[in-house]
Parts: C-alpha cells; structure tokens; sequence
C-alpha cells in the first residue's frame, strides 16, 4: 500500500490486476447537494444534465408539502437559509459515516457485431456505448462506494420522525459520491496520461440505450472484495450509495469526438445528454 497525499487516497493491486483506491478524499459541495434536494423533491423537472443511478437510489424519505417547498429555489434560484445551515451541519456529521472505496481496472475492447462489444470477455449490448468507445484501444472499468455506514444516521433522523434531515443526509451521500466518482476518473486520466493516451467521457448501465440490467456484467469484474462486496439487486445497489461506469481509453480519442449525444437526432430535449 502506498499513500498519494494529493489525490487523498491509499491504494494495493490484487494478484488479478484489480486496483482498490481507500482512503479518498470526498467533499460533497453545496451547490450540488442543493441540486440533489431539489431534484428528489421536484423529479419531474428537467435538471438539464445526466443523472446517474445513484442520484435516484434513495428517494425513500417522505417530506412534508412545507419541506419539499424549502428545498425548492425560488425564481431567483435562492435556498430558504436556514436549508443552508441545516446541509453545511449535516455535511460535517455525515462525512464520518462514509467509507469512501473505488475500484478499478483497465481492459481491452473487442467489438462485436450490432450494438454488441466485449470487455474482458463481458458482453454488453449498447449503440451509445459502442459509439464512445470507437477508436479505443482500452477503456476503465470502475466501480466507486461510500459503503454501508451512510445508513446509520439517515435511520437516526428517521426514527426521530425527522424527515427532512434524513432526506438532506441521502442528497449530501449523492454529492459525495459524484465528487469521489470525479476524483476517480481524474485517477484515470493520469493513467491514460502516462501511456499518451486519450480519455472520453463516463458512460454507465442505464444511460441512453444502454440497459441498467446489464450492471450485475461490469460487478463481475469490478464488483469490489469477497469481504466487501457491491451488489445490484432489484433495480438499485447496495451499498446504496455506490456507482460503476466505463471511459475509453486511446490515441485518437476525446470527450468531444467520442461524444455519442452528438450525433442523437434527440439530443435537444434530452435532459441526460452529455454536453
């Protein structure tokens, strides 16, 4: 195990190849978080940006008509200040309950026919998928968690009947676990970047066409430890808050050429495009 105090994690290899970062640095921001309030209390407006599985994996906490509306901004896009107070308080309390883990692996790609590709041996079947990896030698394979701690004090806030801390805890674990999913590919840009290669953007089960179903495929070989290990079961994760994706890797590659949105005849209205 060797320590990057830059990045903020510690990290070993297996015999197999699979790298497990722990020890990372997450800072789930407010901005964000207040993004995630608002999107789980307000679903059905357009958010104008993609939303991972993560983001909707505990919209399980009912709030009051009064709390719903303090998390909504209003037309100048101001938060009620005392949300504010409430998500930087909640912030510090939550963060000691994340057990913040990726892990990782480079593979190579082989395509198939249709919309069908194999990585390592795993077949999935996306047209979207196909497209962003065109041209790559190689992608990443990773799969990023807080662990199961997150559920202690959204549990606490709920058998006190407070709702509406519990549901700022689920939005502060989605804005944790995007910042530490971030930090992760910047991981795998500095890999890329040693070999002079080339990144592309994320891509994950249940974007586009690409079906959600086809997430138990990707855990298969990132699906973290025997000891601690990331599940999907009926439509969600567990831990809860966990998340597995895929960037490309090559020579002639970049997040804009390889942009499958691009070329979406939907691309428009579409609130999960990639820019």
């Amino acid at each position: 195990r060797r320590g990057n105090e830059e990045l903020g994690y510690t990290f070993d290899r297996t015999e197999d190849g699979l790298l497990i970062l722990r020890d990372i640095l997450v800072e789930p921001d407010l901005p964000t978080t207040l993004w995630y309030l608002r999107n789980s209390t307000d679903p059905n407006k357009d958010s104008g940006r993609p939303e991972p599985s993560f983001a909707r994996a505990r919209r399980r906490t009912r709030l009051s008509e009064e709390d719903k509306a303090d998390f909504i901004p209003d037309d100048e896009g101001h938060v009620a200040p005392r949300v504010i107070e409430q998500v930087e308080e909640l912030t510090n309390l939550s963060r000691r309950f994340f057990a913040p883990t990726a892990y990782l692996r480079i593979e190579k790609i082989s395509l198939a026919d249709g919309h069908a590709l194999e990585i390592a041996g795993v077949r999935l079947e996306s047209r979207r998928l196909k497209e962003l990896l065109t041209n790559c030698s190689e992608c990443a394979l990773f799969l990023t968690t807080l662990g199961h701690g997150v559920d202690e004090p959204i549990r606490v806030h709920q058998d006190k009947e407070d709702m509406r801390g519990a549901k700022i805890i689920e939005a502060i674990a989605s804005a944790g676990l995007l910042d530490l999913t971030q930090r992760v590919q910047r991981r795998i840009e500095l890999i890329a970047k040693k070999e002079k290669l080339h990144v592309t953007h994320c891509q994950w089960p249940g974007f586009c066409d690409w079906p959600e179903e086809q997430t138990t495929r990707l855990l298969s070989r990132v699906g973290g430890t025997a000891d601690h290990p990331v599940k999907w079961l009926d439509g969600s994760f567990e831990p809860p808050w966990s998340f597995v994706g895929v960037v490309g890797l090559g020579l002639d590659v970049s997040r804009i050429k390889n942009n499958p949105c691009r070329r979406c005849d939907s691309r428009k209205d579409c609130p999960r495009r990639i820019w």
